[in-house]
């Protein structure tokens, strides 16, 4: 009976030839699922979208949407259209109701 010889190990080189580009290594890359950290500055060219009932913001930790704020009944030196000015925004970010 005949030896048969296992064939000689892949190389990556050789998987990268086959596949017409290089495979990404998968600790390397953002998944759809799971949890992962990912570290720098990433830069976003359409709106996000968040789901999730929670936000953490500059390092703080995930906290509940908070009430809306109420628009003060009266203007004291243009403090009533600086904090209407915050109430949009923080509704418009999804910070508030």
């Amino acid at each position: 009976m005949a030896t048969v010889n296992p064939p000689p190990p892949v190389t990556s080189g050789q998987v990268t030839t086959a596949l017409g580009f290089t495979p990404a290594n998968d600790t390397l890359i953002v998944h759809l699922a799971g949890a992962e950290n990912i570290a720098g500055a990433k830069t976003l060219q359409a709106n996000l979208i968040h789901t999730g009932a929670n936000v953490g913001l500059n390092g703080n930790a995930p906290t509940a949407k908070a009430a809306a704020i109420a628009s003060p009944t009266s203007d004291t030196v243009g403090t009533k259209a600086a904090i209407d000015a915050v109430r949009v925004v923080l509704s418009t970010v999804g910070l508030t109701a």
